[in-house]
């Protein structure tokens, strides 16, 4: 999936989606990263290292390039947050460093 399919830009390097997932998400991967809530229901979800449970309260954070999928759903429900991880970012320095 890309920025543009869920609305990411420089202007809205953030954005949050409610959906109504059911049974299955297809494997996928983005080109952003997303930190997916699971607010109902369960479901399994699989990457290439393993597959996991998820139920409400579940928090996954997939990076961009990496595929993920959820099977065996039943009613669920997820928030998704999509971000642009460099509008995150400032100039990593340590505490009391001097600018050269």
């Amino acid at each position: 999936m890309t920025q543009k399919q869920v609305g990411l830009s420089t202007s809205r390097p953030v954005r949050t989606q409610v959906w109504n997932v059911g049974r299955r998400v297809w494997p996928h991967d983005h080109t952003y990263y997303e930190i997916c809530v699971v607010n109902k229901g369960h479901a399994t979800h699989q990457t290439e290292f393993f597959d996991a449970p998820a139920r409400q309260g579940t928090v996954v954070i997939i990076p961009p390039g990496k595929v993920h999928a959820f099977d065996d759903g039943s009613q669920l429900v997820v928030t998704n947050v999509y971000y642009l991880a460099e509008w995150f970012l400032g100039e990593l320095k340590p505490s009391g460093s001097k600018k050269h």
